[in-house]
């Protein structure tokens, strides 16, 4: 332990606490060894914890976490932090624990010395390699370091040793400890056990001689992560429904699940057995297939034999879980036309939480926030380029403009409104993304959308809460708009400062593109709004109008522009840029904001020459535009609304070349992946930024749907958000507070701070997108030898397949743990809204969430 005075934090804040520090016995199943994870009185018992057969957690004395795979193959979970920090202690002859106490005694009074932070870095980066081989990791790799046994299993009467051991050690976030390693990693040992374990009996791993845990298999409580199921539900009218069977063992290759044949789905409630089926061999550990005459090197996809259990006759509505004799059960989902109830509240409150210019607060959330950016937004010379605009100056640094033009005397003293990315703290023209999303989720079922169905603090005022949403969204544009019709796009500062951080804010340039943008959304939220709230959707009815009138004019246009900057972002050099805006940077935005402006008003002016400009007009998902933005609502309307706008041979045409041949494709993709989602497995090269993110390419099959009726559009997008709520290899859900293995340390300003060890609900990550970060590499999988005695600590860095490269870190691995409105929340709102029944409404216990308890966030022992 450390020594007195050193303390530690975790999450920014709060008491260092160990990650499961009791459990308590149910009596009811003290004969069978069961422990039953359980939330304090102030958490109320998740979904897994009730019912029939609740899902049970081993007792730990030192391991951290035990993950079953079956009655053959068990994850055991170790950490080693605190014996470094002695072990460091004892190298340095007590100046690591003297180092640490310094620096935690300033940082809590506010006065922080980095001099001495930087001594304990110092200190650690000199002795971790020594440290690391004292405390005994290396024989981590090693049989000889486990040994299982068991009172009631005669075949375990003594301690016996694995069959073998397969180790990898794997990132599990930032420090957790004060003076811990800055990757925060845990020991993943993989243990074959020397016999299968018998149901019903208690068994004890001990590791190393000192660290244990204690467990009982019982396929009706041993959650099996080896069962990769959407933890959020599935729909009874999808015409498919899959859960999979597969685990990667490293060095050890694909898990054998040959012998395993048929798999139950039981009744959670009940105990029942509603449906049996086959478990059918679908995959043998495929790699990517590069294109012919392709020079690129094939990845393996996700190094499991990969078996499929299809229950898409099941017709029995509940929750559910899946029940594999010998594997062990899955975790709970449901099953009904309501599933994907929660999930659309969780991932439309996600825009809540990241609102700008408010308080998070109660009753509308448990997750506070104080207010950000009560300050005035000043002026600059940014520009938000256009999003089809690929000749973009060369290295225009957004930074130096807005540091060095950032003008004080022209100011917008109210500029609230808008959305916030992970831990930056702008607001964006890409955001335009979810204004959109929202506002096209309306107009394609208004039935579906209340008042009141969000907990925000506009319900109960008459209009649906999707509504209100897009209008917030839509609020910070408004308020930059000119008397002459002109808005901006961008709201930005020279850094990346903390939450109310001592910077200046300012607005980009007011430009056509930026102002027609504008218009077409105020016009759309004009129209839905004229049901309820006449009075502001005559507001942005004027808007709108005015906002067309500037995006119209050429005389707006910035032509031949000099942008003005200081290199360091504003405090150095000075310099200028030279740009041209051209006409057909604006076509596209003319004419969505045309279409929308006829559908407001029926005034066929606005329409112009649409032919003409869809000749020269940028389309959605080809580059520069991709799945992640919001072009293919530019030209939706047009596809869909044939009356006045376009001939119906052309609008056919149109739909097929813009919407349906994307979405045909997408739909092959789904069909040749082994775990059925949307990518092409010819693409042998790694992710970019929220391409894993398959609720983009729902979208895309979802808008398709909408125009032609065919069920095998919403088919796939429903496969899509499988993957994405723990139907994937890693058995994760991608969004927090989604099911039960959602990650749990991200890059998020409000979540890293705050003290709570629960995210905040309804944040989609990047998550799989450039591989195994550096660090964890050259920390954890390798460590210098500073000291002159010592060696550099080298684990075999394994090969990690495709869909397995995510690690958990917020701050080192910003490309997998962070989230922007764009490219990961707003398309996630979008698939689940399109889920739900006519009127759906949450209930009590999702209107009054609270934050769970740490030893209930499962997805912070990740499947690696």
């Amino acid at each position: 332990m450390i020594g007195a005075g050193s303390g530690g934090t975790i999450r920014g804040g709060s008491t260092r606490r160990r990650p499961f520090p009791w459990f308590i016995s149910l009596t009811t199943t003290l004969l069978l060894g069961f422990t039953l994870l359980s939330g304090d009185a102030s958490s109320p018992a998740l979904p897994e914890y009730t019912g029939k057969d609740p899902v049970v957690e081993a007792h730990y004395e030192g391991v951290d976490r035990l993950l079953v795979l079956s009655d053959r193959w068990v994850i055991v979970v170790t950490s080693t932090t605190e014996e470094l920090i002695d072990a460091m202690d004892e190298l340095t002859h007590g100046q690591y624990k003297r180092a640490i106490s310094a620096w935690d005694r300033t940082k809590r009074a506010e006065k922080k010395d980095w001099t001495m932070r930087k001594v304990m870095q110092d200190l650690r980066t000199e002795h971790i390699a020594q440290a690391r081989e004292a405390v005994g990791e290396r024989e981590l790799l090693l049989p000889d370091a486990y040994r299982i046994e068991s009172l009631a299993d005669d075949r375990y009467n003594g301690p016996q040793a694995p069959k073998q051991v397969a180790y990898i050690p794997v990132g599990l976030g930032g420090e957790r400890i004060t003076g811990g390693p800055y990757v925060d990693y845990g020991h993943y040992s993989y243990i074959e056990l020397p016999h299968p374990l018998r149901r019903g009996v208690e068994y004890t791993i001990t590791v190393q001689g000192k660290k244990t845990v204690r467990f009982t298999f019982d396929e009706r409580h041993s959650v099996s992560r080896a069962i990769k199921v959407n933890q959020v539900g599935y729909l009874p009218d999808a015409p498919h429904k899959y859960a999979y069977l597969g685990a990667h063992l490293y060095s050890a290759g694909p898990m054998d699940f040959s012998a395993y044949k048929t798999f139950e789905v039981v009744d959670n409630a009940t105990g029942e057995v509603v449906f049996t089926g086959p478990i059918t061999p679908h995959d043998q550990n495929s790699w990517t297939v590069p294109h012919k005459g392709s020079d690129q090197a094939p990845i393996m996809l996700h190094g499991e034999n990969v078996f499929e259990l299809d229950f898409s006759a099941l017709k029995a509505t509940g929750t559910f879980y899946i029940r594999i004799a010998g594997v062990g059960r899955s975790w709970p989902f449901k099953h009904g036309p309501s599933a994907y109830g929660e999930a659309f509240y969780t991932s439309a409150r996600g825009f809540y939480h990241q609102r700008c210019g408010i308080a998070c607060e109660a009753p509308y959330t448990a997750w506070k926030r104080q207010r950000c950016h009560t300050d005035p937004v000043y002026e600059s010379e940014h520009i938000e380029f256009p999003r089809g605009e690929v000749n973009r100056p060369k290295n225009y640094e957004r930074f130096d403009v807005i540091g060095a033009t950032t003008d004080t005397t022209r100011k917008t003293d109210d500029a609230r409104g808008g959305w916030h990315d992970a831990a930056d703290w702008d607001r964006a023209g890409t955001h335009y993304a979810g204004v959109f999303d929202f506002l096209y989720a309306y107009e394609l079922a208004p039935a579906k959308f209340r008042d009141g169905q969000l907990n925000l603090p506009e319900s109960g005022n008459g209009v649906p809460d999707v509504l209100d949403e897009a209008h917030y969204g839509l609020e910070v544009w408004r308020k930059s708009m000119r008397a002459d019709g002109g808005v901006s796009g961008a709201v930005e500062t020279w850094t990346h400062p903390p939450l109310n951080g001592d910077v200046d804010y300012a607005y980009a340039q007011r430009t056509r593109w930026d102002s027609l943008l504008f218009a077409a959304a105020a016009a759309q939220l004009a129209q839905h709004l004229k049901a309820f709230d006449e009075k502001t959707s005559a507001v942005y009815e004027e808007a709108a109008i005015k906002a067309w009138g500037f995006g119209n004019n050429p005389a707006n246009s910035l032509g031949k522009t000099t942008i003005h900057a200081k290199r360091n972002r504003g405090k150095g050099e000075t310099y200028t840029i030279e740009w041209e805006e051209k006409d057909a940077y604006v076509v596209p935005y003319l004419l969505h904001a045309g279409i929308r402006l006829f559908l407001l008003t029926g005034d066929k002016q606005y329409l112009g020459s649409i032919p003409q400009a869809l000749k020269s007009s940028f389309r959605p998902y080809v580059w520069p535009c991709t799945l992640t933005d919001y072009s293919p609502w530019v030209y939706f309307s047009l596809a869909h609304e044939s009356e006045g706008i376009l001939p119906d041979f052309q609008r056919r045409r149109l739909m097929k070349t813009y919407f349906l041949d994307p979405a045909d494709e997408l739909v092959r993709f789904a069909e040749t992946m082994p775990y059925r989602f949307s990518w092409p497995r010819n693409k042998s090269y790694g992710l970019v930024w929220g391409e894993s993110v398959m609720s983009n390419p729902g979208r895309a099959l979802l808008i398709a749907h909408a125009l032609t009726g065919n069920e095998k559009y919403r088919d796939t997008a429903l496969q899509n958000l499988d993957f994405m709520l723990g139907a994937n290899p890693m058995g994760m859900s991608w969004t927090t507070g989604m099911g039960y293995t959602y990650p749990t340390d991200i890059q998020h300003g409000v979540s890293q701070y705050d003290g709570i060890a629960d995210p905040v609900p309804g944040t989609t990550i990047y998550s799989i997108t450039s591989g195994i970060y550096p660090h964890l590499r050259n920390e954890v999988w390798r460590s210098p030898g500073g000291a002159a005695s010592a060696a550099p600590v080298i684990f075999q860095v394994p090969v990690v397949p495709l869909w397995r490269s995510w690690s958990c870190h917020p701050d080192v691995n910003t490309v997998e743990c962070e989230f922007t409105i764009h490219e990961t929340m707003s398309s996630m709102f979008f698939c689940t809204a399109m889920m739900i029944p006519d009127g759906w409404k949450p209930d009590e216990a999702l209107l009054n969430r609270e934050p769970r308890n740490e030893q209930d966030l499962h997805g912070r022992w990740y499947l690696p």
